[in-house]
């Protein structure tokens, strides 16, 4: 059944495309800012959006914008209890990191981890959904149950971009510091906007002695 027009005879999805609807899953094309993840411009050599902040993480990759067919999916995905997408959606990012990360030997990959609002709200964290399966896929230690998190003082969604980062500080903590330290760790989220929370994530699994993080989204705000 497709997903987005609900046709049952669509076979979505089929090489990233709706079968009923034809509309095709747009991928982030190179280059993009190793930084935000953000597509560059023709000077390609200063990110405009990320030049005057600092990341934890050391490098951000995202499958999809955030827009048109992906943006519709991820809304029913998160809001509308589609979880059934979540195969779908681990392997495109599967995709991504045999396009974008071929010859990287990573040792574990660690979802982002919901606030707990939501968490009881929707009854899943959706990243948590994805990484599961990727990290099958990878042969790959799933560790999600390492990286925990405090509630939110405020939905991110409703802030501005600075209030944004204030407040994810000191929101996560690491469990199982052994499980972490020296590893190259691939931290999955489903949507990034001013990355903010990714790069919290990434501080404190680094002070927990994580050796590199690299941040992997299904979508990126544009």
């Amino acid at each position: 059944v497709c997903e987005l027009c609900e046709n049952a005879d669509a076979g979505f999805p089929l090489k990233n495309v709706c079968g009923a609807c034809r509309v095709k899953i747009e991928f982030i094309p190179e280059p993009h800012c190793s930084g935000c993840g953000r597509t560059l411009g023709q000077a390609g050599l200063r990110c405009v959006h990320c030049s005057g902040d600092y990341f934890n993480y050391d490098r951000l990759y995202a499958a999809c914008a955030y827009s048109g067919v992906m943006k519709e999916l991820l809304h029913r995905y998160k809001f509308n209890g589609r979880k059934a997408l979540k195969d779908f959606f681990s392997h495109l990012l599967f995709e991504a990191t045999q396009r974008c990360l071929p010859m990287e030997n990573f040792e574990a990959v660690i979802a982002v981890p919901a606030d707990p609002a939501h968490l009881k709200e929707r009854g899943f964290n959706q990243a948590l959904l994805i990484a599961r399966p990727l990290a099958k896929k990878l042969g790959l230690p799933h560790l999600s149950d390492c990286l925990k998190r405090h509630p939110s003082r405020s939905s991110q969604w409703r802030l501005g971009k600075n209030e944004r980062k204030t407040n994810v500080e000191n929101q996560f903590y690491v469990l199982d510091i052994a499980a972490i330290r020296d590893k190259k760790i691939v931290l999955i989220d489903d949507i990034v906007t001013t990355g903010h929370t990714v790069s919290e994530c990434a501080r404190v699994l680094k002070i927990a002695g994580a050796r590199h993080v690299t941040v992997l989204a299904l979508a990126r705000g544009i």
